[in-house]
């Protein structure tokens, strides 16, 4: 493979200057002649197929130019695809890489294996993907190693970029109260996702709105049991038709995601009712989807913002990685659809 040397000698110049004008950190030349040389040695590397070490230059500056997104290691751990376009695309503009790691539960969590597992990476930070209860002690050992990381879609008291789900419940709420209902049901499950914050933030707004409203009296937590899947799909639904086929059923309907809010538009079809004349649905999802041709009515989740703030806290911490950042919360927009009316 061609180097430096060899550029030099066909350029008729330092191995230095060629050194310089290669550099991902050098100036721009500003003089004809400096230009005109830059041209020329750039030409040159590109004929011979010169390719940048980058082992050589994480010796020199002690950096890699990259950051580890760690994804849970189980098979059915589920992350945004928006989400990573944003990590993705805030990379590129600061000139970073982007590498995908995964990583077990047995691995992360033995303090004689987890930092060798997240250095091989060679990354320069952490991006923690870990929707399932995080092992104990982890955090400890991120700190003792000096390993700088943000978690994603994760509350904590430092270091951490998540969702603001308990103020976007409680709006969602506030607006199908102000449409007239006052039977409104929350909709969650007990599934793979089940402990992680979402649930008991979403819940805890659609309770703090009922109860300003004068309604906790009415307030209802439905839980199915599953997620819905091709597996449990059929078994959700019928949880849910026995119930909103019930004289005590709720006129609306917040979801906890938009699968649960197409398993109750479902459920709604199969016992006769009519969304929205008959039943108001609202769900969290980041993207506009319409499982019977109707699009959700939604708090949209910024899942493509939330993954570009992710890294530009995860270079914050690179430069000083022993500094704890304070958490940070991403506001939810209302999303007018398809599936909310005023009481019927």
């Amino acid at each position: 493979m061609a180097d430096l040397d060899t550029i030099a000698a066909v350029a008729g110049v330092s191995r230095r200057t060629v050194a310089r004008v290669l550099s991902d950190q050098a100036p721009e030349p500003i003089r004809p002649f400096a230009i005109k040389r830059a041209k020329r040695i750039r030409q040159i590397a590109e004929e011979v197929g010169y390719r940048s070490n980058a082992a050589a230059r994480a010796v020199s500056t002690g950096r890699f130019n990259s950051l580890s997104f760690v994804l849970e290691g189980q098979q059915d751990t589920w992350f945004s695809p928006i989400m990573m376009l944003g990590l993705h695309d805030r990379c590129a503009d600061l000139g970073m890489n982007l590498v995908f790691t995964r990583v077990s539960r047995a691995e992360i969590e033995k303090e004689a294996t987890m930092p060798r597992v997240l250095r091989e990476a060679a990354c320069d930070g952490l991006l923690m993907h870990w929707l399932r209860q995080l092992p104990a002690g982890v955090e400890k050992l991120l700190h003792r190693h000096r390993l700088p990381y943000v978690f994603l879609n994760d509350r904590k008291e430092c270091n951490c970029i998540y969702f603001a789900d308990e103020a976007a419940a409680c709006e969602a709420t506030r607006r199908l109260i102000e449409l007239g209902h006052r039977k409104i049901a929350h909709v969650t499950s007990i599934g793979k996702a089940f402990g992680h914050y979402s649930q008991e933030d979403r819940r805890r707004g659609y309770e703090s709105a009922m109860h300003e409203a004068g309604l906790a009296d009415a307030s209802t937590v439905h839980a199915v049991n599953g997620m819905y899947s091709k597996t449990d799909r059929p078994d959700i639904i019928g949880q849910l038709c026995g119930w909103l086929g019930s004289e005590d059923r709720p006129t609306a309907v917040l979801t906890h995601n938009a699968d649960l809010a197409a398993a109750v538009m479902a459920a709604a079809m199969s016992v006769g009712l009519r969304v929205p004349h008959d039943l108001s649905v609202i769900c969290f999802t980041a993207i506009d989807i319409s499982p019977i041709g109707l699009i959700h009515t939604s708090m949209k989740l910024p899942d493509y913002d939330l993954g570009q703030r992710a890294v530009e806290l995860a270079m914050k911490r690179i430069e000083a990685p022993d500094r704890d950042l304070e958490p940070m919360a991403m506001a939810l927009d209302f999303f007018e659809g398809q599936t909310v009316a005023p009481c019927p």
